[in-house]
C-alpha cells in the first residue's frame, strides 16, 4: 500500500506545492522542506531536512539544481548542497529531479528527460509566451507577423497557439521535411539558414532551438521595437549580447509553465513521477 511510502518534496518553486498536494491526494505520506509558500494541510512540512532525507522516495524540483550544486530552492536561507542529499539519502531511495546535470547517482532519475512531460508541458509554455507577447508588443497579437525558431513540442505548441489567436506565424526549421510539416499545418516555414531574410519584417522573434542559432546576421536586421523571446534553457538559441547591443528588447523566458502555470505544471510533474514509479513496480 502506498500510504506506508513517504515521499519529500524538496525545493523548488510553486509547482512544487501542487506537486506535492497532488501526492498527497495519491495516497503518499509526504513531507515538504523548503518549498516556495504554504503547503497544503495534507503535506507536512519539516524544518529538519534530515528528517526530510528519511524518506522513500525524493522529489526535486526542475531544474533541480542552477549551478550543478545547490538544491534549486529559493525558499531557503541557507543552501542545500546536492552531495547532502545524496549522502543522507537512504540506499534503497529513488530520487526524481529535472533535467539533472552533475550527477550520475543510480538513485536519480529524470523526469524532464520523459517524452509524456515534454509533450504535456509545451502547452503551459506556449501560454506563458502568448501572454508576454500581449504584454510586451505595442500592437495586438491578431495581425501580427510572428517569427517561431524550432518545432520541436514547444514549437509546434507555440505556433499552433500564436496561430489560432490570429498571428501569421513563420516556422523556421533546419531539416526540409520539418518546414514541410509546418506548411501543411497551415504555417509559413522556411530554412533556418534563411532567417536573416525574414526577421525585418517580425514584431516577435520566439526561440524554442536549445542551441545557439540567432546571431549577428539576423539580430542585426529586425526591427528595433521587435520583442525576442528566448524560451529554450542556457545555452540559449539567440546571441544575447548581439542582441543587447542591437537594443532589442529580449526577454528570457525559460521555465514559463511554473511562472504562469504553476498548477497545472506541478500536476504534470507529479503525473510523470506517478508514471515512472509504475514502471519500477510501484502500484498507484
Amino acid at each position: 500500500m502506498i500510504q506506508h511510502y513517504t515521499f519529500a518534496v524538496l525545493g523548488g518553486d510553486k509547482r512544487m506545492v501542487y506537486a506535492a498536494e497532488m501526492l498527497a491526494m495519491t495516497g503518499f505520506s509526504v513531507l515538504g522542506y523548503g518549498l516556495s509558500e504554504k503547503a497544503p494541510k495534507n503535506v507536512r512540512i519539516v524544518s529538519d531536512i534530515d528528517e526530510a532525507l528519511r524518506a522513500d522516495f525524493f522529489l526535486l524540483p526542475i531544474p533541480m539544481s542552477r549551478d550543478e550544486k545547490t538544491l534549486f530552492a529559493p525558499a531557503l536561507v541557507k543552501p542545500l548542497e546536492i552531495s547532502e542529499i545524496l549522502e543522507k539519502a537512504p540506499s534503497h531511495a529513488v530520487i526524481f529531479g529535472g533535467n539533472i546535470k552533475g550527477s550520475s547517482d543510480p538513485r536519480l532519475t529524470d523526469y524532464g528527460k520523459r517524452s509524456e512531460f515534454a509533450t504535456q508541458n509545451a502547452q503551459p509554455t506556449a501560454e506563458g509566451a502568448l501572454l508576454l507577447a500581449i504584454r510586451h508588443l505595442p500592437c495586438t497579437v491578431n495581425g501580427a507577423r510572428i517569427g517561431i525558431v524550432g518545432f520541436g513540442k514547444i514549437g509546434k505548441a507555440t505556433a499552433a497557439l500564436f496561430h489560432t489567436v490570429g498571428a501569421k506565424v513563420t516556422v523556421f526549421a533546419r531539416r526540409e521535411e520539418v518546414c514541410s510539416v509546418a506548411s501543411l499545418l497551415g504555417y509559413c516555414s522556411a530554412p533556418l539558414a534563411e532567417l536573416s531574410e525574414y526577421v525585418s519584417d517580425f514584431r516577435c522573434l520566439i526561440n524554442t532551438a536549445p542551441a545557439p542559432v540567432i546571431g549577428d546576421a539576423a539580430l542585426s536586421r529586425m526591427r528595433r521595437d521587435a520583442l525576442l523571446l528566448e524560451l529554450a534553457s542556457p545555452p540559449y538559441g539567440i546571441d544575447l549580447a548581439i542582441a543587447e547591443k542591437q537594443g532589442l528588447h529580449t526577454i528570457l523566458a525559460s521555465g514559463l509553465p511554473g511562472k504562469y502555470a504553476p498548477e497545472t505544471a506541478g500536476h504534470i510533474i507529479c503525473k510523470t513521477v506517478l508514471t515512472m514509479l509504475s514502471e519500477k513496480g510501484i502500484v498507484i
